[in-house]
C-alpha cells in the first residue's frame, strides 16, 4: 500500500519501490491522498515564459518555450483534473493494480487545529484502509521533517498509527550516521555507516516554525 500526498509524489518519492514490489510479483494499490489543489500552479502556467527557457542551456518545453494558458485559478476546475489524469496514466506505466482516492481536500492551513483536522481525516482513511486489507505494508513520501502540510499531515499520521500498530513498515527515514558496531581489529578506525529506523514519536507542528 503506497500512500501520495499529491498527484506527482508517486513518480518522485515512490516509483523505485513500486517497481521493485511490482518485480518481486507482489500486488501494489496507490492511494492518492489529497486531491491536489493548488491555485499557484494555474498562476504559473497561465504565466509567459517557461522558466526553463532561462537557462544557460534553455529547456525544450512542450509548449514551445511559452504557456499563457488562461487556466482558472481557483485550484480546482483544472489543475486537479490534469493532475489526477496524470496521476492516473504514472501508476498504469508503473504497473500499479488498483489506484484509491481518498480525495482530501488539499487546502492550506496556519494553525494547529486546522493542521490536526487535516490530520484526523486522513487518518481514519487509513485506519479503514488497514481493517480493508489486514497484514499489507504501508509506505508513505512524507516523513516528520516534511514542510508541505498535507506532507506534514501525512507523515504524522504514519507514525502515528506505526506506533499504535495499526500499520506495518512505513517508510523508513535516514537518520545522521553512527559509528559502525562491528567489531575491528586492533589500530583500526571505525568506520562510519548510515543507520535506518523510524522515528519513535510525532513531531508537534507548530505554525510559521518550518513545518
Amino acid at each position: 500500500m503506497f500512500c501520495s500526498p499529491h498527484q506527482d509524489d508517486d513518480a518522485i518519492g515512490l516509483a523505485g519501490s513500486i517497481l521493485e514490489h511490482k518485480a518481486a510479483g507482489r500486488p501494489v494499490h496507490l492511494v492518492l491522498v489529497s486531491n491536489g489543489r493548488n491555485p499557484d500552479l494555474a498562476q504559473r502556467v497561465n504565466a509567459g515564459h517557461c522558466p526553463l527557457t532561462t537557462w544557460a542551456a534553455p529547456h525544450p518545453c512542450a509548449a514551445g518555450g511559452r504557456r499563457n494558458l488562461s487556466w482558472p485559478t481557483d485550484g480546482t476546475s483544472v489543475i486537479v483534473a490534469g493532475r489526477t489524469a496524470e496521476f492516473m496514466a504514472s501508476a498504469k506505466a508503473m504497473g500499479v493494480d488498483k489506484v484509491i482516492n481518498f480525495k482530501v481536500v488539499d487546502d492550506g492551513f496556519t494553525s494547529t487545529s486546522a493542521h490536526n483536522n487535516r490530520a484526523a481525516r486522513i487518518d481514519a482513511k487509513v485506519r479503514a484502509l488497514a481493517a480493508q486489507y489486514p497484514g499489507a505494508s504501508h509506505k508513505f513520501t512524507a516523513g516528520w521533517l516534511e514542510h508541505t502540510e498535507t506532507h506534514k499531515a501525512s507523515g504524522d499520521v504514519a507514525y502515528r498509527l506505526m506506533n499504535d500498530g495499526t500499520i506495518c513498515e512505513p517508510q523508513p527515514e535516514l537518520v545522521r550516521p553512527r559509528l559502525s558496531q562491528r567489531p575491528r581489529a586492533a589500530g583500526v578506525r571505525a568506520r562510519r555507516s548510515p543507520r535506518i529506523r523510524v522515528h519513535p514519536a510525532v513531531r508537534p507542528y507548530r505554525p510559521g516554525k518550518g513545518n
